[in-house]
């Protein structure tokens, strides 16, 4: 086994994950238009991701998102 790999597959062997995942609210919105634009219902799918704000101008869900 070349040496870039057993130094690699040490380095990795000490990364430790969360215990708990963080989804993003972006995420899950795409994730729901995805699905509703699989069933056909591609105009919800749209809203989903792209709801109306106060402007009256659409706004991207990680545009709302950003502090």
């Amino acid at each position: 086994m070349p040496q870039w790999t057993q130094r690699s597959r040490r380095a990795l062997a000490e990364v430790r994950h969360a215990p708990q995942g963080t989804i993003r609210p972006e995420a899950v919105a795409l994730r729901e238009a995805f699905d509703l634009a699989a069933t056909g219902r591609t105009s919800a799918a749209a809203d989903r991701v792209q709801p109306t704000g106060c402007s009256g101008r659409r706004t991207t869900s990680a545009t709302m998102t950003r502090r």
